[in-house]
């Protein structure tokens, strides 16, 4: 019996260190991921700050482009609208009759169109891509 209690005591010792050396590792583990959250957290107030400076960048940009949009004919602002929300540059230079967009040969109404000055309300577009085209000089 006594070596049986003497088993089971030291089962008891073992069993108890292993319990310290798990609440050593709990202990440490603990720290690091407070540590992680302290981290996490300073980069969310980071971020929600940066979120607050876009956000207020945003409002003032888009109040100056409205400012800006004002004294556009609307028709000209769907016809540039509409290309910009297909395909980038808006507007490209026409050389050798050919549209610095697309690289193909416009129209010679279209050449014409932008040659002519006298013709603001007329934009000239191109052809193919529908880009507006200037004359370059």
């Amino acid at each position: 019996m006594e070596a049986q209690i003497s088993a089971l005591e030291e089962r008891e010792l073992e069993i108890m260190y292993a319990i310290d050396a798990s609440r050593q590792r709990f202990k440490t583990a603990e720290a690091e991921l407070k540590q992680n959250i302290t981290g996490h957290e300073s980069r969310i107030a980071s971020l929600s700050e940066r979120t607050t400076s876009l956000t207020s960048e945003l409002a003032e940009v888009s109040a100056e482009l409205a400012t800006t949009r004002e004294p556009i004919a609307a028709r000209v602002l769907r016809l540039y609208d509409r290309i910009s929300s297909r395909q980038m540059p808006v507007c490209v230079p026409l050389s050798g009759g050919k549209c610095g967009g697309c690289h193909l040969k416009v129209s010679s109404e279209v050449d014409s169109a932008a040659r002519s000055k006298a013709n603001d309300d007329e934009l000239p577009t191109c052809d193919q891509c529908g880009r507006l085209v200037y004359l370059e000089s």
